[in-house]
């Protein structure tokens, strides 16, 4: 196997083509998150809410229900979700309230996310 050298018109190629995967991904989530100046030092039920059905539907999923649990003194919130594409198909997942970002996610046949959700 040999070394490739990469020229600097590929580092700035690779460059150009990072920084237009960013600017479309950060367009995609400006909805969503609030901007720097208005980022909250904690986040609510309602904007996490927000958050969740926001990412739902970008899954092809529906937001069926939603917790907010004290884990070890760290807030967090839980989401069902339901998939609108697979029959019998549900995930929950978890973020905290220090963060637009999913920390846990489990999907899986309808009943047996039904019984871990029943957990929480």
């Amino acid at each position: 196997m040999k070394n490739k050298n990469f020229s600097s018109t590929d580092i700035i190629g690779l460059s150009i083509f990072t920084l237009a995967f960013l600017f479309v991904v950060g367009t995609g989530l400006s909805s969503v998150l609030p901007t720097s100046d208005k980022i909250p030092t904690t986040i609510s039920l309602e904007d996490a809410k927000d958050f969740a059905r926001t990412r739902c539907y970008r899954l092809n999923q529906k937001l069926i229900d939603t917790k907010a649990v004290n884990f070890q003194g760290t807030n967090m919130y839980v989401f069902l979700s339901e998939s609108e594409e697979y029959s019998d198909y549900m995930c929950v997942f978890t973020i905290t309230d220090k963060s637009y970002e999913v920390i846990s996610a489990d999907c899986g046949k309808s009943a047996e996310k039904l019984k871990s959700w029943d957990t929480f």
